[in-house]
C-alpha cells in the first residue's frame, strides 16, 4: 500500500484511503504477480520447476531487501527473521505453482494434438 500511495503522489493524485487503498493495492498486486510468474512458461518448455523456483525466490528476495532502497521505509517482511523466511518461502511457492500449471496446459495440449503432428511455435 506504502508503494502504491508514493506513486499515485508522484504523479500529482491524491491516493485513496483505507479499504480502497487496500483493494486498489491488492488488484495491482494480483495482476503484477501473475504477469511476473507467467515468465515461467516463456521459453523453452524445459525445466520449468527450476524456472519457477528460481524466479519465486528472486522474488522473495526483492520483497523482502528492496522496501527500505526504494524509499518505502521498514517492510513489514523484515519485523522478525521467520517473517522474511516466509516471505521467501511463499514467493518460491508461487514459482512452483506456476511450473507445474505450466507443465499441466503443456502437458494438455499435447495430448489434443492429432498424433505425429509436432507442436508449432
Amino acid at each position: 500500500m506504502r508503494a502504491l500511495a508514493k506513486g499515485v503522489r508522484f504523479f500529482g493524485f491524491e491516493p485513496a484511503k483505507g479499504r480502497q487503498l487496500h483493494r486498489q493495492t491488492l488488484a495491482g498486486d494480483i495482476l503484477s504477480n501473475g504477469l511476473f510468474f507467467s515468465l515461467v512458461a516463456v521459453g523453452r518448455p524445459k525445466r520449468p520447476y527450476l524456472r519457477g523456483a528460481v524466479l519465486g525466490l528472486l522474488a522473495g528476495l526483492g520483497a523482502v531487501v528492496l522496501p527500505p532502497h526504494l524509499g518505502l521505509g521498514k517492510a513489514p517482511s523484515r519485523a522478525r527473521p521467520s517473517t522474511a523466511w516466509l516471505t521467501v518461502a511463499w514467493y518460491t511457492l508461487g514459482g512452483l505453482a506456476a511450473a507445474r500449471a505450466t507443465k499441466r496446459l503443456l502437458a494438455r495440449r499435447e495430448a489434443a494434438l492429432p498424433l505425429g503432428r509436432a507442436p508449432q511455435g
